[in-house]
């Protein structure tokens, strides 16, 4: 074990609940900032997919009705 890791087991029982929990708290808040980061960049990512769908279909359109 580390040297930080023999002083938390030294703390008493409910110091090291608290800290537990502390920590626990923050991880929390870090994946929740990790999960709406990557929502974001996923919801960027199909909205400019979608466009390229859209101009896509729209030129295939034209090239159907020119031909007409």
């Amino acid at each position: 074990m580390s040297k930080w890791s023999d002083r938390f087991n030294e703390l008493p029982i409910e110091v090291r609940h608290i800290a537990s929990m502390v920590e626990s708290e923050m991880r929390i808040n870090q994946l929740e900032a990790e999960k709406l980061r990557l929502k974001r960049s996923y919801d960027r990512n199909l909205k400019e997919i979608n466009q390229h769908i859209a101009n896509l279909k729209r030129w295939i359109e034209k090239g159907e009705a020119a031909n007409e």
